[in-house]
C-alpha cells in the first residue's frame, strides 16, 4: 500500500504527488515520472475494480 494522506480535497501520496479532484488519473500530478505514472495506474486499476463490483459512482 502506498502511503497516503489529505490536505484538504487533495489526496497526497508518497509525500509527493497529488491527485485533485475528481480523482481521475487525468487529475496526477507533481512527483517523479515514476512516482506519477504509479499513482495512475494504481488509481486506474482501482477505478475498474469499483466499477465491476458496482462500488463506483
Amino acid at each position: 500500500m502506498l502511503p497516503v494522506h489529505l490536505d484538504k480535497t487533495d489526496i497526497v501520496v508518497m509525500n509527493e504527488v497529488c491527485v485533485r479532484s475528481p480523482y481521475h488519473s487525468k487529475c496526477v500530478i507533481g512527483g517523479t515520472p515514476a512516482a506519477n505514472g504509479r499513482v495512475r495506474k494504481v488509481l486506474e486499476m482501482l477505478r475498474k475494480s469499483f466499477q465491476l463490483t458496482g462500488s463506483g459512482h
